[in-house]
Formats: C-alpha cells, structure tokens, sequence
C-alpha cells in the first residue's frame, strides 16, 4: 500500500510539473515495473514494464514493432505544428481522467513535447497494468533533431 501511496504522488507530482512547466522533460533515465519499483538500465526492455527511448532507439522499435499505436498526448494546437506519421492524439488529461481507450494487446508509445507529459502517462497506465509502454525521451523535439519524419500542418 505504501509503495502505491509513493507511485500515485509520484504521477500526481508529474502532472503537475508538465502541466505549470508546458512539458518538462522526463526524469534521468530509468525503467518503472507495473509494481512501481524503478531501476536503472537499458533503455528497450520487453514485459510488462514502462521504459523511455531514444529517438533512433523508438525508430527502430518501430520498423521492428509496426502494430506499435503512437499516442501523441500533447494538445491539438501542438500537432498541428508537427507530428510524427501516423500518431494519434490523445491528450494527457483524457488519459488521467480514463476517458481514453487505449488498446492493450499492442505496444504504445507515448510522445509529447520534450518528454515530460508523455512520461507522466506512462507511469499512470504503468499503474493501470498496460503490458508494454514505450516514452519517447526528448519527445517530438528529440525525434526532429535526429531528423526523423514528421508531418506539418492541420492533418
């Protein structure tokens, strides 16, 4: 009960930051397990776990995993900029309230701004036992930095 205690403060306190800091980036490194533990290690991890990726480390997740769902959680106004093909939006307060169906038979990886938000959904559907949860660490900006495929303008 304690550790789940720590786990929802610990979401609830990154909510918080993405959403007064417009999307802060992710803690350093690590892996949070569905039981709330954090380690640190590898980056791509398989089971049900939640890990953060680099954008050439997503990338090639992707052509591996191509039934991967990219949840993009930032707001409308944000992917109307840029977006990486294919994503869908799903703002972060649809997933913390749980107006969000997201599939669990298939990998999902979060993006958000710089990493921030995306990290804070993945911790909570962590929590919600979802079996295989991907960051993408950096978020959107990381990903046009490598200079990896984006999408501009209203879709």
């Amino acid at each position: 009960m304690d550790r789940l205690r720590r786990l929802a403060g610990l979401i609830l306190s990154l909510v918080f930051l993405a959403y007064f800091t417009g999307c802060s980036e992710e803690p350093a490194s690590q892996t949070v397990s569905n039981d709330g533990t954090e380690t640190q290690g590898e980056s791509v991890i398989a089971g049900p776990e939640f890990a953060s990726l680099l954008a050439v480390e997503a990338q090639a997740f992707l052509a591996k995993e191509p039934n991967t769902l990219i949840v993009d959680v930032r707001t409308e106004a944000e992917r109307e900029q840029l977006r990486i093909p294919g994503s869908v939006a799903v703002p972060l307060n649809d997933i913390l309230r749980g107006a969000a169906e997201l599939p669990k038979d298939k990998p999902l990886l979060l993006v958000c701004a710089v990493g921030g938000r995306s990290y804070a959904a993945g911790l909570y559907l962590a929590q919600k036992k979802y079996p295989r949860i991907y960051n993408l660490r950096g978020g959107i900006s990381a990903w046009q930095k490598a200079g990896l495929p984006l999408e501009y303008g209203k879709k």
